[in-house]
């Protein structure tokens, strides 16, 4: 349960960084503490 809120989690991770990326932008501070809990 717990692994695969994980590798759900590093996904979606994965998949707006490369859209901030791409866009030239860095991702939100908010996002990132998302991220942490």
């Amino acid at each position: 349960m717990f692994r695969a809120r994980v590798l759900k989690v590093s996904i979606h991770f994965n998949i707006l960084t490369g859209y901030f990326a791409t866009r030239g932008e860095r991702p939100p501070r908010a996002f990132s503490y998302y991220i942490l809990f």
